[in-house]
């Protein structure tokens, strides 16, 4: 069976929700608090899904420039939690208290929950530096779709139905 891996970073953004950004990052952004999953000034991968799409329609458009396996990465926003926070203020118009995820509730109830004790199994990806590169993917496809942050994180927000300062409270 052929088999074509596209890696990437923790989804954000497109519509739906079940991401670490609706459901740890943003959750609690309108009583104006970001809450970072580890470090907030680790670098981390996030790959915002407009553009992961994109990129998945790029590699099926392409087909023939590929093998019969292939694992290739999406680069998507290598960016630590501190741009993220500063993107959201942005959107929002006003500025958010820094709070951290509790990873000792996942860890102490880890052996009772499957979920939590999956997610503690990688939280070694919230606790080291890491980003995604291939030169691989842009050969095959061209350009690498990269929605800029500042607009990814704003679009995101508005997807999970937390508003954006309209352009004269931004402007203040």
């Amino acid at each position: 069976m052929r088999t074509i891996l596209l890696r990437a970073g923790d989804f954000f953004g497109g519509t739906g929700s079940g991401s670490w950004f609706d459901l740890v990052v943003a959750a609690k952004m309108e009583t104006g608090v970001y809450t970072a999953p580890g470090p907030a000034d680790l670098v981390h991968e996030w790959a915002y899904l407009p553009d992961f799409a994109v990129g998945f329609v790029g590699l099926a458009r392409n087909l023939g420039k590929l093998g019969f396996y292939e694992a290739l990465n999406f680069p998507g926003h290598a960016v630590t939690d501190l741009e993220i926070k500063a993107s959201a203020e942005k959107a929002l118009g006003r500025k958010l208290k820094l709070s951290f995820m509790p990873w000792w509730v996942l860890r102490a109830g880890g052996p009772f929950v499957a979920m939590w004790r999956e997610i503690v199994s990688m939280s070694y990806l919230r606790f080291q530096a890491h980003r995604l590169v291939s030169a691989r993917l842009e050969k095959v496809i061209g350009e690498i779709p990269h929605t800029p942050l500042d607009r990814a994180v704003k679009e995101a927000m508005q997807n999970i139905n937390i508003a954006a300062a309209n352009a004269s409270q931004q402007a203040a």
